[in-house]
């Protein structure tokens, strides 16, 4: 129902709380910038005011406001797992030890177009409180938070039932904070690397390109033999 979507972005706005399906679990939205409202959200989950929130967005191309810089690796994941159960922490831009930041893209309709109408960053940390499994319904975020948030989004019971996947992102590493809906070896297929030296006739220089890289680099860069070629464009 599309009043009831531009209803949940409204209060959102406003400052207000709303409950929202995604494909995981049900979450507590809040816009993280109106004065009050993360606090009143972790009152309400009775969490710790030092937690940290993902930020969830409607889309991708809302990436840009929150991360300057996108990793190899992340990128792929973008393209493999976005909009989906995949949260990516980001280091901050720089490096290390500098305020990180965590993206979701839920692949909910619902939840997504509420996202895209709230006009800014909302964090959507799973209805529940702190340290209990999450609502994967409507009834139960009614059960645990009736008259304590402004609204709650029915959409039906969630698709997944499972929190999603967190993995933070460096410029050289990765890791899982949280494992979820996505299993760490799916991640771990797409780090990959692949070095192809190209010449004219492929007879001399790629193939000897290759050979002293073999030979000089490529275990320092982790590259392994499956991920090296050589090729020709001589036709």
């Amino acid at each position: 129902d599309a009043r009831v979507i531009e209803r949940a972005a409204a209060i959102l706005r406003d400052g207000g709380l709303v409950a929202l399906p995604t494909e995981t679990v049900y979450g507590l939205a809040a816009r993280s910038d109106r004065p009050g409202a993360l606090s009143r959200l972790l009152e309400v989950r009775q969490s710790p005011q030092e937690k940290n929130l993902t930020i969830h967005l409607g889309d991708v191309d809302q990436l840009v406001h929150h991360v300057t810089a996108v990793p190899v690796f992340a990128a792929r994941l973008i393209h493999r797992f976005w909009p989906g159960p995949l949260t990516i922490v980001f280091d901050g831009p720089r490096g290390p030890g500098t305020p990180s930041v965590g993206i979701r893209i839920p692949a909910h309709p619902v939840c997504s177009e509420v996202l895209s109408r709230a006009g800014g960053p909302v964090v959507l940390p799973s209805a529940n409180l702190s340290g209990r499994p999450p609502a994967q319904d409507a009834d139960e975020v009614m059960k645990i938070f009736a008259g304590k948030i402004e609204l709650v989004v029915d959409a039906g019971p969630s698709r997944i039932g499972t929190a999603s996947t967190v993995v933070r992102i460096g410029r050289d590493r990765w890791e899982v904070l949280r494992s979820g809906a996505i299993p760490p070896s799916l991640l771990q297929d797409l780090d990959f690397r692949k070095v192809l030296f190209v010449c004219t006739g492929n007879t001399c220089r790629s193939p000897m390109a290759a050979a002293l890289f073999r030979r000089r680099v490529a275990g320092r860069l982790g590259v392994g033999d499956e991920a090296l070629a050589d090729c020709g464009v001589h036709v």
